[in-house]
């Protein structure tokens, strides 16, 4: 039999699952395996007819077609009030009792509720084509029932049953027009009023409902009706419909971003056009001094930007920390964004609180075609920030080495120091591994003519810093550029130094043999 069961579930475990449930509670046989229908459709149709015997299917749909109904999972309580509504002679004795034929149908979810035991059983009880005329339910009677359920106690609703209320009512099947349907929730007292206090509801026939209702949505009542607003922002039939009723098209939310600024962060050009339609502020500012144009470059969305800069934004609105959005783009990688913004006259120099200007933030990133338009257009190649670095410094810090070469041949300074008194051969010596494209760096540098021996503000040269540090490839490229394998560092230390015998190891080893073999095929006494 086990095995003829596994033939037929096909490996489906929800199959088996049920089978074996019901073998365990004896409510099937072993030897009634036999007669099961092998698909999912027919178990289910199998199942019904074992429980419901003559006319008993009758006398619970209503309550399944009150659970198909439902938005969430109802508690008994909340199931009798629908269910009472279509047979008020109803008693809850009475009501437990159906319940209970649904026993098998039926399992306990969280506090309290009933669910069915899978939705796939949901989806058989409103098709017809499987589970037959005499068990197809009613979804339509079941948000009549919650709706009536809703209505008899309209006054007490909280905020999230009023959606509900307003979500039964649309769902109905009435054939009454909104306009009446938002009476029929006035005249119960419902209050609708706080109704987007917390949320906003997905359905666009439901948020109309609740707005003619009376919804408010002006943003008077502070941060709570101004969430509402900002959830409706991915759609913008929902945000029409606020703004038609009342919602202030400038409000903000708690982190000061106006509708058009979280528009413009999230990409939505429709809602984007439609709040700039309404006359948008454009350049009013988050808590960090962000307008709708910055955020939009930040995070790259061209058609937005395109927009916010043909209606006038400021395209070189600078936020709290000094970054327009210009270089916001620039260090986000966003190359259509930077043209667009260039195109429209940008400035391409303009640096923010540390001095670091679009190009320097391009360098660092290694966005190559950003680097490459910034420079076309006039960036200041040796601009340094606070810290002295230039975008050469940036580059060859990172390891990019077409960056390196395409701001020499812009005219970088290849010996430029910083206020460490490094140059980007230091740092490309100094910083990470030559496994990721730094002794391609530093035999650039060396060929564009960089100083080989210059010494930092600790008398520490590019050979120096890379023996330290074991970059072996970069150790054996500037001894062949000449560098003095004898140098010594302010605590006289050479290329050739090796840690004492109780000090941490270090990977310098190779490096310290490269350079004694360099003093012995040169003949130059060094130490080690």
């Amino acid at each position: 039999m086990l095995n003829q069961l596994h033939i037929k579930s096909s490996g489906c475990f929800l199959y088996l699952e049920r089978v074996l449930d019901g073998v365990v509670d004896s409510f099937i046989m072993l030897r009634e395996i036999r007669d099961i229908p092998g698909t999912l459709n027919g178990l289910y149709l199998w199942l019904c007819q074992r429980l419901f015997v003559r006319k008993q299917f009758t006398k619970v749909q209503p309550i399944l077609n009150a659970i198909l109904a439902a938005r969430r999972p109802l508690t008994v309580k909340e199931l009798y009030h629908a269910v009472w509504t279509k047979n008020m002679a109803l008693t809850m004795e009475e009501f437990q009792k159906k319940m209970d034929i649904l026993s098998k149908l039926l399992v306990e979810g969280l506090g309290g509720t009933r669910i069915l035991f899978h939705y796939s059983f949901a989806e058989w009880l409103l098709d017809v084509k499987h589970c037959t005329q005499k068990y197809l339910c009613n979804a339509a009677e079941g948000h009549r029932m919650m709706a009536m359920s809703y209505t008899c106690r309209a006054k007490e609703l909280q905020p999230r049953e009023v959606q509900e209320f307003a979500f039964h009512l649309i769902n109905s099947n009435l054939q009454i027009e909104p306009s009446n349907l938002a009476l029929w929730m006035v005249w119960n007292g419902t209050p609708a009023q706080d109704s987007l206090s917390t949320s906003i509801p997905k359905e666009q026939e439901v948020l109309q409902l609740l707005v003619k209702a009376g919804a408010h949505v002006s943003g008077s009542e502070g941060e709570r009706a101004s969430c509402a607003v900002q959830q409706a922002l991915e759609r913008e039939d929902s945000i029409r419909t606020l703004l038609d009723n009342g919602a202030s098209v400038n409000q903000s939310d708690s982190g000061g971003r106006t509708l058009l600024a979280n528009a413009a962060y999230s990409g939505n050009l429709d809602v984007v056009n439609l709040l700039v339609s309404r006359c948008a502020d454009l350049e009013l500012e988050d808590s960090h001094g962000q307008t709708a144009l910055t955020l939009a470059a930040r995070q790259g969305h061209t058609k937005v930007v395109n927009c916010l800069i043909g209606r006038g934004a400021d395209i070189d609105h600078t936020d709290h920390d000094g970054w327009t959005a210009l270089r916001s783009a620039a260090w986000g990688g966003h190359s259509e964004v930077v043209s667009a913004l260039l195109y429209a006259g940008a400035k391409v120099d303009c640096a923010d609180a540390d001095s670091r200007t679009a190009l320097r933030a391009a360098a660092w990133g290694g966005h190559e075609d950003i680097v490459l338009n910034l420079l076309q257009h006039g960036a200041e190649v040796n601009k340094a920030d606070n810290e002295g670095r230039t975008a050469l410094i940036a580059a060859a810090y990172m390891g990019h080495r077409e960056i390196v070469e395409h701001l020499l041949d812009h005219g970088a300074e290849v010996n430029h120091e910083d206020v460490d008194g490094r140059t980007a051969l230091s740092v490309a010596a100094l910083c990470v591994p030559a496994s990721k494209g730094h002794a391609s760096v530093v035999s650039l540098l060396i060929d564009r003519g960089a100083e080989v021996d210059h010494c930092d503000k600790d008398c520490m040269t590019p050979l120096l810093v890379a023996a330290y540090e074991g970059h072996v490839d970069v150790v054996d490229l500037l001894l062949e550029g000449g560098a003095d394998v004898d140098h010594t560092d302010n605590n006289g230390r050479t290329p050739s130094w090796r840690p004492p015998p109780w000090a941490t190891p270090r990977p310098s080893t190779p490096c310290c043999s490269g350079a004694r073999r360099w003093t012995a095929s040169t003949g130059r006494a060094g130490r080690c």
